[in-house]
């Protein structure tokens, strides 16, 4: 989340708000939010807008938000195929780069 709440080169926004962009596990709204891959890095990759240079572009991603004691009942993952996965549960939901997850069900 680090290098999406990065402004591009020359000025403007990032990717997230600020209150996302600042670490990769956050806690927002009642949720432990984290973000990391588990393909790793592109080396192929070609510079970044935001100054993230060539090479160091992850090759997917993966993320989850899992309620914090006394908050919400349910918790979600996505990933790089795009779906939101929930879980009737608080659980951290096992999350890969591109596969769906054996404990949750497309949000629908």
């Amino acid at each position: 989340m680090t290098n999406l709440g990065t402004p591009s080169i020359g000025g403007g926004v990032g990717f997230v708000g600020p209150e996302l962009g600042t670490a990769n596990t956050i806690l927002k709204s009642g949720y432990t939010v984290t973000m990391g891959s588990s393909l790793g890095v592109a080396a192929s990759s070609a510079a970044s807008c935001n100054g993230l240079s060539a090479g160091a572009a992850g090759q997917g991603f993966n993320a989850t938000a899992t309620p914090l004691s006394g908050g919400g009942v349910r918790a979600f993952g996505t990933n790089t195929n795009g779906t939101v996965y929930q879980a009737q549960s608080t659980a951290v939901i096992a999350m890969t780069d591109t596969t769906a997850p054996a404990t949750a069900t497309p949000l629908q």
